[in-house]
């Protein structure tokens, strides 16, 4: 599951992982980061 993204774009691509080991995610269109989403903590 992919936590609230900052924009309503929806051309995403993969931009590597958190310290914590979530996968960051950047917006083709604006160029917005966010990260997924683990509620195991894995």
């Amino acid at each position: 599951m992919i936590a609230f993204a900052p924009c309503e774009h929806t051309a995403r691509v993969k931009a590597g992982k958190t310290n914590s080991g979530n996968q960051r995610f950047k917006c083709k269109d604006c160029g917005a980061r966010f990260t997924e989403e683990n509620p195991l903590g894995r």
